[in-house]
């Protein structure tokens, strides 16, 4: 079953069992799980700039928040921060957000974000690229006067960096996966485990991504992303293989790539996915209603008593 990232659950578990003074304040907060930037390396290297560097502000479009439906950040917001891997990192707290025109924003916010030389010019020219791109798929144009989210935050909580799962190369009677959704205001990250006794086949669904020690991690790519990054996109769908589309934070649909003579291997694969997941939709109210627990005999009874019902 999907959930919220396992590893911002238990991050943020640790962070309210601390027992430091601000974690007794956040029992009861809720938290988004997301990643900075796009993709892996990005992922990787802002989340390291966080833990390690002077990373301490964040900037968003404002038009990119109203047309993905998403709130706008406020001060006392609580995040867990991903790393590319989909690997929860730390826990910050939203400490101050300014909404501002693109040519406003200063060069201490520019040095407090923390990104290459950490001069305004740097910030300027990064983001007005970015902005310029995202703002297009939009259907609107970047201007120097464009609102702009400019969000400030501090670290809280921190976690080890947590390795790489191994398993032994064992052959099991039948695949099986597990697998968890992380998904957040600035990006996106699926990361499936194989179990210790399974070993995938080249034609399982939903893994053909890149391999570390056995864990694969699957693009989330968003419905503004696709509008303003598609030539990106394109360009590296052949390697990614497949890549879920998100919509307001939620997975809507999957992006695979194939070809003229993969196409209806593909689709089968797909068709294949759908239908072990309906079957799982039928276990999982079998479990909910307690029929999961009836023996043979009970079976046979139920089966009995029906036959003769529509026999009268």
């Amino acid at each position: 079953m999907a959930r919220l990232s396992d590893s911002a659950s238990r991050l943020w578990d640790a962070y309210l069992a601390s027992g430091s003074p601000d974690a007794s304040g956040a029992a009861g907060a809720t938290y988004s799980a997301w990643q900075f930037g796009y993709g892996v390396d990005q992922g990787d290297r802002l989340a390291a700039c966080v833990l390690d560097g002077p990373k301490r502000a964040t900037t968003g479009a404002l038009w990119a928040y109203e047309a993905e439906g998403e709130a706008v950040p406020a001060p006392g917001d609580y995040s867990v921060i991903l790393d590319g891997h989909g690997v929860a990192r730390c826990v910050i707290r939203t400490t101050r957000v300014d909404i501002l025109p693109f040519d406003e924003v200063d060069a201490v916010f520019a040095y407090d974000e923390g990104e290459g030389d950490r001069s305004l010019e740097y910030w300027r020219d990064v983001h007005w690229t970015y902005f310029g791109h995202e703002l297009a798929g939009l259907g609107r144009e970047a201007t120097r006067d464009m609102p702009v989210v400019c969000e400030r935050f501090e670290v809280v909580y921190r976690s080890s960096a947590e390795p790489s799962p191994t398993y032994p190369g064992r052959q099991p009677d039948a695949p099986s996966l597990s697998y968890s959704v992380s998904a957040g205001r600035a990006g996106y990250a699926l990361t499936s485990y194989v179990s210790s006794r399974t070993l995938l086949d080249a034609g399982d669904v939903c893994v053909h991504t890149r391999v570390h020690d056995w864990r694969y991690t699957m693009k989330f790519v968003s419905v503004r992303d696709l509008r303003g990054k598609s030539a990106d996109i394109w360009r590296d769908l052949p390697e990614e293989r497949e890549m879920v589309i998100t919509s307001n934070g939620r997975p809507v649909a999957i992006l695979a790539a194939v070809s003229e003579t993969n196409l209806e291997e593909s689709l089968a694969a797909f068709r294949q996915a759908r239908a072990v997941d309906a079957v799982a939709a039928l276990q999982r109210k079998s479990i909910a209603r307690g029929t999961d627990a009836l023996t043979d005999s009970d079976i046979s009874a139920e089966v009995a008593a029906v036959r003769g019902a529509h026999a009268r």
